[in-house]
């Protein structure tokens, strides 16, 4: 079987940075799934996934339109410390989420001096073009809750015996912050 719209895939991903430095990977881990098509996984990284069946493996190299967008300077923005509950927490590099009206966003503290605090509300790799390394492991229709809920559902004992075993792959560099 292969990837088309509305399967479920399960896959190993190594993501490097520009020096080929290893961002994130679930080598050694349980596989990734997901429901195909239904826009949970970057666009750049699903149509390249289009089509492979398991035991297949490709290296996709993400451009930032096709990723997490370019970075936006409208997107930083400085608060008055004391707006904030505890700012003398807050330390340079650390994440938090917060939940508007619009949707849920991931914060990253980017500065702490002075009476204000500098958060960033990009992606962490927004404006990164990304190198992903991926091997198919299982490929399957979705059920229609997992269509409707675009979750894949927990198959563990079909993972186990029709899984294909994880390859290391050689990486190359892609051009990350």
């Amino acid at each position: 079987m292969i990837i088309t719209r509305n399967t479920v895939v399960s896959l190993f991903y190594t993501l490097t940075n520009d020096s080929g430095s290893v961002f994130e990977t679930n080598i050694g881990s349980n596989p990734l799934c997901y429901v195909h098509g239904t826009g949970i996984m970057i666009s750049g990284l699903e149509e390249a996934l289009e089509g492979l069946a398991p035991g297949e493996g490709t290296t996709v190299r993400i451009q930032p339109e096709e990723g997490y967008g370019r970075h936006r300077n409208d997107l930083i923005k400085r608060i008055p410390k004391h707006l904030l509950d505890e700012p003398s927490k807050l330390q340079v590099g650390m994440r938090f989420r917060i939940n508007s009206e619009d949707n849920p966003s991931l914060l990253t503290v980017i500065d702490t001096s002075g009476d204000h605090v500098t958060l960033d509300a990009n992606h962490p790799l927004a404006g990164s073009t990304l190198q992903i390394n991926v091997e198919i492991v299982s490929v399957r229709y979705a059920s229609e809750v997992e269509i409707s809920t675009r979750r894949a559902q927990d198959r563990e004992e079909e993972l186990t015996s029709h899984s294909i075993p994880a390859m290391q792959f050689m990486l190359t560099p892609a051009t990350l912050h």
